[in-house]
């Protein structure tokens, strides 16, 4: 039987198959989360110009808060095709070894991005609504003060303004009347918690006061695993939600009660798509919390230990847990820097060091920091053995059809792992393949069989 034929092997080329169109499928959704959004930017544009609004106006509201919610999705993008095109080689080949080095080296950068897509998702699905109502709303209200300073009765234009909106957008007239009648609920957090969640969100990982930005983002992964993932209950009795679900609404109240507590809503730029963004959070934040008054009854959450109050959610992005410092056995050999790859990635570098008494077994130490303050250093450590393992110099692959010029990249294989370099210098490449094969390399070369020809002059006086 062939290892092709193997259930396993079958089974594991599905689940990459499934795994690769499920990254295609995010990218499709962001492309039209991005659509979406940009058809709302029109939509309001071209109503408001057709009921008076003139071209110097600005008719998109800040871009800049609009931007800060949704996050820098192009850097996102630009990641994924940089992942794709250096992983390029995977769509050439098949087999069981290239699924094991897929799955190991290739599916933890897949799903960080994949997650990154996905909540590049979620602040477009949250912020549509609020954006187009802060559209109308910033629009109106810049005309309110243009007319003021004309002493205009500030009361009729309100009128005028309230009526052009019920007659021309009754929906958003509707969600406006709604958002001002509506009673916010609030849950409450128990006094033995508060004081053990206000300390778990000073923990912030960077070591400094988040962003608006930053705390945004942790309601929305907060509120994703709490009450709203309870189904309504149809019965008179009231239930007792998860303790997990009702701690997550607790770190949501918290995050909201210090996201509403901050400059940027507190005195927002004019036009900031800010505080609509946050409102309508509190709105879905209060639609949870009202369940407590119907439906829901709160769990005892006297014993909860430290871990379970974790407010800030840890970087999906895939780390290698760091073995011992390479003892004395280990002679080292080289180090040189690493392309960084990333950008809060402020350095990386790459040592290679030799077993003392086995000349074809080496340790690599790769070592990276990221930018912030304090700055976090992680790193990897990998054993090879380059009887059983396999070079690929990447950089050396002629240019191919597309005209493209292969990056200065070094693969290393040894049995299931795979494990890529990425340089940013030629000469650090050279230094880094010249550790594993004691031959100094060349920089170019000329084939067997090439015929060159020598032009002298003299010259006679």
């Amino acid at each position: 039987m062939q290892v092709g034929d193997d259930p396993m092997v079958r089974a594991a080329i599905l689940i990459q198959r499934e795994n690769y169109k499920a990254f295609g499928a995010d990218v499709r959704a962001l492309h039209s989360s991005l659509g979406q959004l940009e058809s709302a930017i029109k939509r309001a544009q071209t109503s408001l110009i057709s009921h008076g609004a003139q071209s110097r106006d600005i008719l998109g509201g800040d871009q800049t808060s609009l931007s800060e919610i949704v996050g820098d999705y192009e850097a996102t993008l630009v990641e994924c095709e940089r992942l794709l095109w250096d992983n390029r080689r995977y769509a050439q080949t098949t087999g069981p070894a290239t699924n094991i080095n897929w799955n190991i080296n290739v599916m933890p950068q897949v799903d960080y991005l994949r997650s990154r897509i996905q909540m590049h998702n979620t602040r477009i699905q949250h912020v549509l609504k609020p954006f187009e109502i802060d559209l109308i709303n910033n629009f109106h209200g810049d005309l309110a003060q243009r007319i003021t300073s004309l002493h205009v009765d500030v009361l009729r234009v309100n009128r005028n303004i309230d009526t052009l909106i019920a007659q021309h957008y009754p929906d958003v007239a509707a969600a406006i009347e709604q958002r001002l009648e509506q009673e916010l609920c609030s849950v409450r957090i128990p006094d033995p918690l508060l004081g053990r969640l206000g300390g778990m969100f000073d923990r912030h990982k960077l070591g400094r006061p988040p962003t608006l930005h930053e705390m945004a983002d942790c309601f929305l992964i907060q509120f994703e695993k709490s009450t709203v993932i309870l189904p309504i209950s149809v019965d008179d009795d009231r239930q007792s939600p998860p303790v997990d679900q009702y701690l997550a609404l607790l770190k949501c109240q918290l995050v909201m009660d210090r996201m509403k507590d901050t400059n940027e809503l507190r005195n927002p730029r004019r036009m900031s798509h800010w505080p609509g963004y946050v409102r309508a959070l509190e709105e879905k934040l209060s639609q949870q919390s009202s369940r407590f008054e119907t439906e829901l009854t709160t769990p005892d959450v006297s014993n909860c230990e430290d871990k379970r109050l974790e407010i800030w959610h840890s970087d999906d992005k895939p780390t290698k847990t760091p073995h011992p410092a390479i003892g004395p056995l280990y002679i080292d050999v080289v180090e040189v820097a690493l392309a960084k790859e990333s950008a809060v990635t402020a350095w990386r570098t790459v040592r290679v060091s030799r077993q003392a008494h086995a000349e074809h077994r080496f340790r690599l130490v790769e070592t990276w920091g990221s930018r912030g303050e304090p700055p976090v250093v992680e790193s990897r450590v990998m054993d090879i053995n380059m009887r059983k393992a396999t070079l690929i110099p990447i950089y050396a692959d002629p240019v191919g059809k597309a005209g493209k010029t292969p990056p200065l990249e070094i693969v290393l294989e040894d049995k299931a792992s795979s494990y890529r370099f990425l340089f940013m210098d030629l000469r650090d490449l050279f230094l880094f393949q010249q550790a594993f094969t004691d031959f100094k390399v060349a920089e170019s070369f000329m084939e067997w069989g090439s015929s060159s020809s020598i032009a002298c002059w003299h010259s006679f006086c």
